[in-house]
């Protein structure tokens, strides 16, 4: 029975063995044989396995725990951004191993979830990471002993569990805040990268006894660093550098911050050019200059278009050339274009020579914007508007001026100035001239104030000759004789040279024009019916200086120059005047046919100037015709010449029958110089 037993006994436990899947080590039963022997192999074979397994897991266990460690002692104190940019140079271990850790609704931890693959293939990888893992633990042990080390790197694409994983980049253009905390919430998820992208290791010694502090390699774009405080203090250099520069060029030595031009250059440079270009200017070197400062970096320098409108009117007063000057007033305008940037004095400084140069010109309406740019900038200042109506005055735009008068004297009534030119305007525009003589008085009440002026008492003593009160006028003129507004009270001429001779007659003989004078008397018939046959182009006298009757004219020259035709219609007299070029070329002078009805009365008056002398050569109808000069009168006769001074007082009468015809020829006074005749402006 026993040998029954035995047996069946082993039967039962290989059954046994089978199923739990327990393999008999080979060789045991033949070296040992059974019984007793055998379950002890067995009991030492179960216990020997089940403890490698567990040194096995542990092993690996403790691998997986120490890089997970290291990882987190690497991105200890980054932040959330900064994790995510920053790839651990173990990262390749855990490819494969690590999911992305999901967020939970305050974003304040991440798990990392360990995951297991039963195929074969994941489980060799496995046994090779496995031996990576322990050659990365023992570089890992020698850094961990000297130092931290922080190292950002880009992020990695998000693993698909795919065989390809792409590589992606993530440049942080913005230093990062350094924080004790531990790793912030993330917004990305951890991306993966392979191995061979590795950046390597920088290894950073801090100095022992030092408190640990984590240092970051820059990211690979590199970012300016912030200079700003550096930026202003340097702009406040160069702009000091600037003013002084100014303050130095500067012709009157100015030391404020009006004396600096708006628009400088930041770079010196172009500075410089400016600063060669003005130097060019002063040596004349007008178009080097021009050209220097013409570079489209100089656009908006207000220095640089002033070069440009200095140059430009320099050399046209140089060459004497109206063109040249054209341009320079449009790029003085052109400068005045950047009136709100430029300072008060600056901007007084332009204009004021914008304004001679237009006045120059005698474009006076062009006058208009610049006054209105200085009314704007300067409205409590009324000498602009005053200016202004000068100028629409002088572009006999006498509604125009009247207009800004209205304006000026309702804000301030008793300005002096702006009341003497209403009283011209109400004078010559008007005919009220007793209103006009009020505002006369009180303008130049005291013979002081800015109205103090020679046309002032010139319109004032004539507003009360024409309201027939000649003792009254005749002490005006003397006031205005004696303060020097007139060269005598009879010699009220505004025009003048004052040291030439001032005769009321001149006896013709005793001038340079006595051949001129015969060849006119010689011709006068011929003359005469040329003047008769023109009488279609006669026009009525312009100047207000008739009293009554009928006054018409003929002009052949006015200024200097020939009208275009006349002289076709009066050859044999053009050709006399032609002759003499003190009279064709008299720039303030004339050359016409004057006609004068019968019962025709010229009220008193004067010229303009006494540049001049005037020829009257009689025609026709001179009997009981009557011209006074001063206080002599004399009469015409058909084919005598008559030479006398317009610029004083003389008045005419025509108490005769029939139209009286004079020829009137100007002369220039044969005192002048040729230099000066050439330099006279033209009236």
């Amino acid at each position: 029975m026993s040998g029954d037993v035995q047996p069946r006994k082993r039967k039962d436990k290989k059954r046994k063995k089978d199923e739990l899947g327990i393999e008999e080590p080979r060789g045991t039963a033949a070296a040992l044989g059974e019984g007793d022997v055998f379950l002890h192999s067995q009991h030492e074979h179960g216990t020997g396995g089940h403890w490698c397994a567990k040194i096995i897991f542990f092993s690996l266990l403790a691998i997986l725990v120490t890089l997970i460690g290291l990882i987190i002692l690497e991105n200890r104190g980054l932040s959330e951004l900064e994790a995510n940019a920053v790839e651990s140079r173990y990262s390749g271990v855990f490819e494969g191993w690590l999911e992305d850790a999901p967020e939970d609704d305050h974003h304040d931890e991440h798990t990392l979830e360990l995951t297991h693959h039963d195929d074969d293939e994941h489980d060799e990888e496995e046994e090779d990471e496995a031996d990576e893992e322990v050659e990365v633990e023992k570089l890992e042990k020698e850094v961990s002993e000297e130092e931290p080390i922080s190292v950002e790197l880009p992020a990695l694409p998000e693993d698909d569990d795919d065989d390809d994983k792409d590589e992606g980049a993530f440049d942080d253009k913005d230093e990062p805040d350094e924080e004790d905390s531990g790793i912030e919430d993330e917004d990305e998820e951890f991306l993966e990268a392979d191995d061979t992208d590795e950046p390597p290791i920088e290894r950073i010694t801090v100095p022992p006894g030092k408190p640990f502090v984590e240092v970051e390699e820059e990211v690979s774009s590199e970012q300016p660093p912030d200079t700003l405080a550096e930026e202003e203090e340097y702009e406040k250099q160069q702009e000091k550098l600037r003013k002084e520069e100014a303050q130095s060029s500067h012709k009157d030595g100015g030391n404020s911050i009006e004396d600096v031009w708006p628009g400088e250059p930041s770079d010196a440079y172009w500075r410089q050019q400016l600063d060669s270009a003005e130097r060019e200017l002063r040596q004349g070197a007008w178009s080097s200059a021009i050209a220097r400062v013409g570079a489209t970096q100089l656009r908006e320098s207000a220095r640089a278009r002033y070069i440009v409108a200095r140059a430009l009117d320099a050399e046209a007063e140089s060459r004497r050339d109206n063109r040249l000057l054209s341009r320079a007033i449009a790029a003085y305008l052109d400068l005045l274009k950047m009136n709100e940037r430029l300072s008060d004095k600056k901007l007084l400084e332009v204009a004021s020579r914008t304004l001679d140069r237009i006045q120059f010109r005698g474009n006076y309406l062009n006058a208009e914007p610049v006054y209105r740019l200085l009314i704007r900038r300067f409205p409590n200042e009324p000498s602009h508007r005053n200016n202004l109506t000068i100028s629409f005055l002088m572009a006999n735009r006498v509604d125009l001026a009247e207009e800004v008068l209205k304006e000026t004297l309702k804000r301030w009534p008793d300005d002096r100035i702006a009341l003497a030119h209403y009283g011209f305007v109400l004078k010559t525009k008007h005919n009220q001239y007793e209103k006009a003589v009020e505002l006369f008085e009180k303008a130049l009440e005291g013979d002081t104030g800015p109205a103090n002026e020679a046309r002032f008492y010139y319109h004032y003593g004539d507003s009360l000759l024409l309201l027939g009160r000649p003792d009254e006028a005749h002490e005006v003129h003397k006031r205005g004789a004696k303060l020097g507004h007139f060269l005598s009270p009879s010699q009220r001429s505004l025009y003048n040279v004052p040291r030439l001779k001032g005769s009321p007659w001149w006896n013709i003989e005793d001038t340079p024009y006595l051949r001129l004078a015969k060849a006119l008397e010689k011709s006068w018939k011929e003359i005469l019916k040329e003047g008769e046959a023109a009488k279609a182009l006669y026009e009525q006298e312009k100047e207000g200086l008739k009293e009554r009757g009928e006054w018409s004219q003929l002009d052949l020259f006015v200024r200097g120059q020939e009208i275009p035709d006349r002289c076709k219609r009066a050859p044999v007299t053009c050709a006399i005047v032609k002759s003499e070029p003190a009279a064709a070329g008299c720039r303030r002078g004339q050359v016409k046919f004057s006609a004068m009805a019968a019962g025709t009365h010229v009220r008193a008056h004067v010229g303009p100037t006494n540049c001049r002398l005037r020829m009257h050569l009689g025609l026709s109808n001179t009997k009981d015709t009557y011209i006074r000069v001063d206080k002599e009168i004399r009469q015409w006769q058909p084919g005598k010449v008559l030479l006398f001074d317009d610029s004083f007082e003389h008045e005419v009468w025509h108490n005769g029958t029939g139209t009286r015809l004079v020829l009137i020829v100007d002369v220039w006074h044969p005192q002048l110089t040729p230099a000066e005749r050439r330099q006279l402006p033209a009236i």
